[in-house]
């Protein structure tokens, strides 16, 4: 759950930061009758589709005596131009989400327009963009130029270019977010790799410690059993039977230690990728061995300190003895 809700957070921040581009693109037109853009009408354009895709409506229109010359005529024209073209009723009735750049060269006539949608944003605004952005412009004949001027303004009015600072510190966010899982994850990781060599050392030292222990056993035992085959001459019937006994349990210890000790060995090699649990139940196994290699070694050891015992008292291996006949 807190992985998820971590992602959640990501994406939320990664939609906060590209929204802007995600907005519903609006339309453009752009009207040019008497060839006051030029060859910048392209740019123009191009200003009118950035701004369409901040959701408006973008019209553009620069006329020249197509317009007339007095503010009467521009008025109308535009109204005229507006209404004819089924984009407004009037310039006086501008829909919601339109915006309106105008210019009547000719009638030194401007006009920013806008719909209800964008009235609170450009109220405060609309005048300045006009008298500092357009028509010096227009006064020096750059038409084109105090177009995108007032487009330009009115975009970055609309939705203000975000700082810098902002996608520094949402990066910063967002890899914050990221280092909160991959973090926990890395530790993790390592932690099994530092347990999986811990078991995995753990094995090899139980497999040299329990080899080491079947080999002593097994000098010890081939001694014994050299010494065993003389007990039927050395001894009683009652100390042979002990000693066989100790003899026998040493014995059976230690095939029981040989064979747990192949079977460790066989059990690792069968698994492809061994976890730290398959290390740790080998170990044990290694490590019985060797226990059972000791209680071996210790049964054989007691016969060996019994023949030892019975040797300093001198037992007789067959009882009474006789004098024989001179």
């Amino acid at each position: 759950m807190r992985r998820v809700h971590i992602w959640s957070v990501i994406l939320g921040l990664w939609l906060l930061l590209v929204l802007p581009a995600l907005a519903q693109s609006g339309g453009v037109r752009v009207e040019d009758p008497d060839n006051l853009l030029g060859a910048q009408a392209n740019q123009v354009r191009e200003a009118a589709q950035r701004l369409a895709d901040e959701g408006a409506e973008v019209i553009v229109l620069a006329a020249g005596p197509s317009a007339g010359s007095d503010a009467t005529s521009a008025d109308q024209y535009l109204s005229d131009f507006l209404a004819q073209n089924n984009l407004a009723a009037s310039s006086r009735q501008i829909n919601p989400n339109q915006v309106v750049f105008y210019v009547a060269r000719d009638a030194r006539r401007t006009s920013l327009l806008y719909g209800s949608r964008w009235k609170q944003t450009l109220d405060p605004v609309f005048q300045s963009i006009q008298d500092q952005q357009m028509n010096p412009r227009f006064a020096s004949g750059d038409v084109a130029g105090g177009m995108i001027a007032g487009i330009d303004a009115a975009r970055t009015t609309i939705n203000p270019p975000t700082s810098p600072l902002v996608y520094v510190l949402g990066g910063a966010l967002v890899l914050g977010v990221i280092a909160l899982i991959t973090v926990p994850m890395l530790q993790k990781r390592r932690a099994s790799a530092t347990a999986l060599e811990t078991a995995r050392e753990r094995m090899r030292t139980a497999r040299q410690a329990a080899g080491a222990a079947i080999s002593d056993v097994a000098g010890v035992a081939e001694q014994a059993q050299a010494k065993a085959q003389y007990d039927r001459i050395s001894y009683s019937q009652a100390n042979i039977e002990r000693l066989q006994s100790l003899q026998a349990k040493g014995t059976q210890l230690f095939q029981e230690a040989q064979d747990l000790f192949s079977t460790a060995d066989d059990q690792i090699e069968l698994k492809a990728n061994p976890t730290a649990g398959d290390y740790e139940a080998v170990a044990a196994q290694y490590e019985r061995a060797q226990n059972l290699a000791q209680q071996a070694n210790s049964s054989i050891g007691e016969a060996e300190a019994l023949r030892a015992q019975l040797d300093a008292q001198g037992s007789p291996s067959t009882g009474p003895t006789t004098r024989l006949r001179e």
